[in-house]
């Protein structure tokens, strides 16, 4: 994203007082949320999110800590990001970021890179001073990013060497050792491919 933000068919990420909004709309979901205090530097800062997601069922109003993050989405962009986010704890790897590793914890902050990083669900983490060990995992979420393309569209892009963006959520709990704290945090695993 740019320094105002980025915006495509009707989707849209743009810097909003004090932080960024997002805003997606398309069939069967929509959402409008607000990021105060959230800004993409390394590490980022977290702030505050606040707003409502809808889907064909039903709304659910979110809140809790948030940050946002630089990514760089040239060609099919793939791998895999972590990030933790509790009570005085935030740390995230996401290796095609501007900022690959970092931790931020009370008023200490460490970065690094993701290269010595291989996520994995059943093992442990070490950034800085801290380390992450996967305690439980939720079950994965699959989101193609072409599903409401026409079997036409999508067969016409294979053959132009275009590849649907597929990403793979999954919730975890973490336990969070380190300087001046333990304790279990929520974590997010995505595996995009």
């Amino acid at each position: 994203l740019g320094d105002d933000g980025v915006a495509a068919s009707g989707d849209s990420l743009v810097r909003a007082a004090d932080g960024w909004e997002l805003r997606i709309g398309g069939e069967g979901l929509g959402a409008r949320v607000q990021a105060r205090g959230a800004a993409p530097a390394c590490p980022p800062e977290v702030g505050q999110i606040a707003g409502v997601v809808e889907d064909r069922v039903d709304g659910r109003l979110v809140t809790g800590p948030g940050i946002v993050v630089r990514t760089r989405a040239e060609g099919h962009v793939t791998g895999t990001a972590l990030y933790v986010l509790a009570s005085g704890f935030a740390a995230g790897i996401e290796p095609l970021s501007d900022c690959p590793a970092w931790v931020r914890a009370g008023d200490r902050t460490w970065t690094g890179t993701a290269s010595d990083f291989p996520i994995a669900r059943d093992t442990a983490l070490t950034l800085g001073d801290w380390t992450l060990t996967f305690r439980s995992a939720g079950d994965v979420v699959s989101h193609d990013g072409w599903a409401h393309a026409l079997g036409a569209e999508r067969a016409s892009a294979w053959v132009f060497g275009f590849r649907p963006p597929i990403t793979d959520a999954r919730r975890a709990v973490v336990r969070v050792d380190g300087p001046g704290i333990a304790t279990f945090a929520p974590a997010m695993l995505l595996e995009r491919r």
